[in-house]
């Protein structure tokens, strides 16, 4: 017994299983890639020639994403994917939230260190601000992560998807 063949979802510009994408227009891109896994369905023998011709002319009618899921769904396993631009928006936040703890933290742990050893018998003598280079590197690297929002989400947002692609499996 042969496994249904993997639908290539990540070829589509949008995965259109994801409600947010189904309204989208599709593009001939879209189409074709659904065009070429209806034909291999056919090829290999889990649609006869009246069903092909019907789903073909379904994909070929349709205008938006979410009408090229129908006629692909029941050739291979279909776990609705998890909305990857929310889990990647939400893996951000996580990263902005411990770059801002890590410069606080660091900072007034570090400040205090220096305050309290500058401070001899009650005599205030303050020695070299070394703090500085600690809430200076911890800003940089929190102002990167600000500064870098689109690509972090972005690089997260791949991440999920290869990740889901695997989870699919063939």
């Amino acid at each position: 017994m042969t496994l249904p063949a993997r639908i290539p979802w990540d070829r589509f510009s949008r995965d259109p299983r994801v409600p947010s994408y189904a309204g989208l227009r599709a593009s001939d891109l879209d189409r074709s890639v659904a065009l070429d896994t209806l034909g291999e369905a056919y090829a290999d023998g889990r649609l006869d020639r009246e069903e092909h011709d019907a789903r073909v002319a379904t994909v070929q009618a349709s205008k938006t994403m979410g009408e090229l899921v129908p006629p692909l769904r029941d050739l291979a396993p279909d776990s609705l994917p998890v909305d990857v631009r929310e889990q990647a928006l939400a893996g951000y936040r996580s990263d902005r939230r411990e770059a801002l703890f890590t410069f606080v933290i660091a900072s007034v742990i570090t400040w205090a260190i220096w305050l309290h050893s500058s401070l001899h018998g009650g005599n205030f003598t303050p020695g070299f601000p070394w703090p500085v280079f600690v809430s200076l590197f911890t800003g940089v690297n929190l102002a990167r992560v600000i500064s870098n929002k689109q690509q972090i989400i972005e690089h997260k947002r791949a991440k999920l998807e290869r990740k889901q692609r695997k989870e699919l499996g063939p």
